[in-house]
């Protein structure tokens, strides 16, 4: 008798379009913050507001949980079949783009290009996963790799599930005190790779996977509270959000970080942050869910983008580059106030060069596997 088919989840496609989205916009002010004098007002006011867009990788890694659980929680996990079929996906775009981005670079930093250098240099970052904004999927490796004793856990400790949430948190939360206090103050000479460039570890967001899981496992349970908690959720989201310009100044100022440890994403209180954010964009997801049947045109659109999101995080590279290129050898006759008037539209061209190549790259049946399409399934 063949498994039942698990309901499509509407709210996920919204959730995936706003936190591809934040992506984009991380990346871009990112670029447009490095290109500013460091003395300027307009630097310091993208800094001191860029904790605020500190969420999308964390609600990708939720989904992520939310969707393998949803899919293969009721089900006998054939994991050798899993294996094959997730890294066959994955493993084609990361090498891909790693061999694209690798080479390019290559030949733009050096007059004297060597092929075994540049080999030696794309071994290195195919193991590391950290050149590229490709560490997720070198992330989602590892996931894939200890999904199945994710699986028993829960189904050991059913009817404790929520004890597993609460245990999970406590241990993030003290994760992230460590990356934050004291990770800078130790020598990690010597360390595995994985403990030492803990951004690009599994274990690191163990949360959001288990949190995602845990939603998937009592969906409607977890639906039902944030809808009726959902103002307390909104005023929280919004607090926090306008909080993190306050937590900017107080790594600065009082703590004396620099700019990278100021604007670290793995610090308490973006694990309160992040966490609200996510539980706030599900409900607007649950919102577009039930609205999507009175808007063709909206309905297409959240789907289209949705399926191209992986594509769109894939690709974005290409469009980042070239405009901040582009805008690096014009930077002499711009103003500063025109630098920043040009960031939303080079964030609208960002964003729209990269679905326009994802979706020219899905119809082709020989390139769609370059942006993790190899069949008519949303990426995990």
């Amino acid at each position: 008798m063949p498994e039942k088919k698990r309901a499509y989840l509407y709210e996920v496609d919204f959730m995936r379009v706003f936190f591809i989205c934040g992506v984009l916009a991380n990346h871009t002010t990112s670029a447009f913050t490095d290109l500013l004098p460091s003395q300027t007002v307009s630097r310091q006011f993208l800094l001191s507001t860029h904790l605020l867009l500190h969420f999308p990788r964390f609600g990708f890694m939720f989904i992520t949980g939310l969707v393998l659980f949803w899919q293969h929680a009721d089900k006998k996990l054939d994991i050798k079949s899993f294996l094959l079929k997730r890294f066959s996906i994955l493993l084609v775009p990361y090498l891909f783009w790693i061999t694209l981005f690798s080479f390019l670079q290559t030949l733009a930093s050096s007059n004297n290009f060597s092929f075994f250098n540049w080999l030696v240099q794309w071994w290195q970052i195919v193991i590391h996963g950290n050149k590229f904004y490709l560490y997720y999927l070198f992330v989602l490796f590892q996931l894939y790799l200890v999904f199945p004793l994710l699986l028993k856990l829960f189904e050991k400790t059913s009817g404790h599930h929520l004890q597993v949430l609460q245990i999970s948190f406590v241990i993030q939360l003290l994760m992230t005190i460590y990356f934050k206090y004291f990770y800078g103050k130790i020598s990690h000479s010597g360390w595995p790779y994985l403990i030492r460039a803990y951004g690009n570890f599994v274990l690191s967001y163990q949360f959001y996977f288990i949190a995602g899981a845990f939603c998937a496992l009592h969906y409607q349970y977890v639906k039902q509270f944030i809808t009726k908690f959902s103002h307390w959720i909104t005023f929280a989201t919004l607090s926090l959000g306008v909080g993190t310009i306050g937590l900017y100044y107080f790594n600065t100022a009082i703590l004396g970080l620099n700019r990278h440890h100021a604007n670290l994403i793995h610090q308490p209180y973006i694990l309160f942050y992040a966490s609200l954010v996510i539980l706030q964009t599900w409900l607007i997801g649950i919102w577009y869910a039930d609205k999507r049947r009175h808007s063709k045109s909206w309905n297409h659109w959240i789907t289209n983008l949705a399926e191209c999101s992986f594509g769109i995080y894939l690709v974005q590279l290409i469009p980042l580059t070239t405009i901040y290129l582009l805008i690096q050898y014009a930077k002499p006759t711009i103003s500063f106030i025109t630098l920043i008037v040009l960031l939303p539209l080079a964030y609208v061209g960002v964003l729209g060069i990269s679905w326009a190549l994802t979706n020219l790259l899905r119809k082709k049946v020989f390139l769609k596997s370059l942006i993790g399409r190899k069949e008519d399934l949303h990426y995990e």
